[in-house]
């Protein structure tokens, strides 16, 4: 049976993806997609989702953090 933990990351994750639908030129909404998917233990999603952050907002301090942590 499926934790109420894994079903409210999963509402997360399906509200902050139909988000970056709507907004794909917002770097902080692909950074909170990002956390969506280190919740759910998916680094290749979130290195992804930073990078696209990045892409968007090069000065963008919070997804170069992340993006660091996570590339060591």
């Amino acid at each position: 049976r499926e934790s109420l933990a894994a079903r409210k990351s999963d509402d997360a994750l399906a509200w902050l993806q139909l988000n970056v639908e709507f907004y794909p030129r917002s770097a902080q909404s692909f950074v909170e997609l990002a956390k969506a998917h280190l919740a759910k233990r998916d680094r290749e999603s979130a290195v992804a989702d930073l990078t696209k952050a990045l892409a968007i907002d090069p000065a963008n301090a919070e997804a170069k953090r992340e993006l660091d942590r996570l590339r060591k």
